[in-house]
C-alpha cells in the first residue's frame, strides 16, 4: 500500500505545470513533478535559467536577488531527485524529476528562458519563506556549521536572553597587573540585535592588540562537536 501511495504521489501532477506556473510554452510539464525550496525574506521565486545537455541544470531567483541552483545527469534523471543549493553550496531544497523525464526531453524542444523574466514562477505552496532575520548557520573560520547549537557557560562567560534573543557576554580576566592596562576587558558581546546576512550569522573574537609576551591576553573561540550540536566557548 505504501509503494502504491508513493507512486501515485509521484504521478499525480504529471499532466499539470506543477510545480511551476507558466512553464508550458518553455518545456513539457512531465520533466518536473515536484520541488520544495527554503528562502529568507521572499515569497516569490522563479526559474530564470534552464540548460539541458549532458546535465539538466537550472537556476532560480528570488525577489531579493538570491540565486539557487540544481544539476543532475540527464541519462538517469527519470524518477530521480536532486538538491537545490544556494550560492554557498548549502542545500536549500529538492527538485523531483518526472518518471519519464529523460525520454521526454529527448523527444522535445526546450525553449530559451530569459534570466530577467519572471514568467515561470514556483507554485507558492512549494516555497518555505522564513523571516529574513532567521539564523541558518554560524560561520567559524570560513566553515558554516548548522543544526542544533548549544551555548554553554564557562569561565568568564555569561549567557542571558529574553524570548528569541541570545546574549553572550564574555569577560577575559588578565593574568597579571600593571599600571597601564585595566584588570579586565569585554572581549565578546554578540548575538543580540544583530541582523544575519541572508540567514548567516558570524561570530568572531574582538580584535585586541598584538601580544608582546607570554602573559599578554589572547582570545580563542573554541568549538567542540557534541551530541546533536556544537559547544561554543571563549578562551582568554
Amino acid at each position: 500500500m505504501d509503494a502504491l501511495y508513493y507512486r501515485e504521489w509521484r504521478d499525480q501532477h504529471s499532466q499539470e505545470s506543477f510545480p511551476f506556473i507558466g512553464s508550458k510554452k518553455y518545456f513539457p510539464d512531465e520533466i518536473f513533478s515536484d520541488l520544495s525550496i527554503s528562502v529568507y525574506g521572499s515569497s516569490t521565486v522563479w526559474l530564470s535559467d534552464l540548460n539541458i545537455e549532458s546535465n539538466i541544470t537550472g537556476r532560480f531567483l528570488d525577489e531579493l536577488g538570491n540565486s539557487y541552483f540544481f544539476s543532475h545527469p540527464l541519462f538517469n534523471a527519470s524518477g530521480a531527485h536532486t538538491n537545490i543549493v544556494d550560492s554557498s553550496n548549502n542545500a536549500r531544497g529538492k527538485i523531483v524529476f518526472g518518471r519519464q523525464a529523460t525520454e521526454i526531453i529527448g523527444q522535445s524542444s526546450i525553449n530559451e528562458i530569459s534570466p530577467s523574466s519572471r514568467e515561470i514562477l514556483i507554485v507558492p505552496s512549494c516555497i518555505f519563506s522564513f523571516n529574513v532575520r532567521q539564523v541558518s548557520g554560524i560561520n567559524i573560520n570560513g566553515v558554516t556549521c548548522r543544526g542544533v547549537v548549544n551555548f554553554i557557560e564557562g569561565d568568564g562567560i555569561n549567557i542571558t536572553g529574553d524570548g528569541s534573543q541570545i546574549i553572550v557576554n564574555a569577560v577575559g580576566q588578565k593574568t597579571f597587573s600593571d599600571d597601564c592596562c585595566p584588570e579586565s576587558d569585554i572581549v565578546l558581546k554578540t548575538i543580540n540585535n544583530r541582523s544575519p546576512i541572508n540567514g548567516s550569522f558570524f561570530i568572531q573574537p574582538r580584535i585586541i592588540e598584538q601580544p608582546t609576551s607570554l602573559e599578554s591576553p589572547r582570545q580563542l573561540i573554541r568549538v567542540l562537536n557534541i551530541l546533536d550540536g556544537l559547544q561554543i566557548s571563549l578562551s582568554t
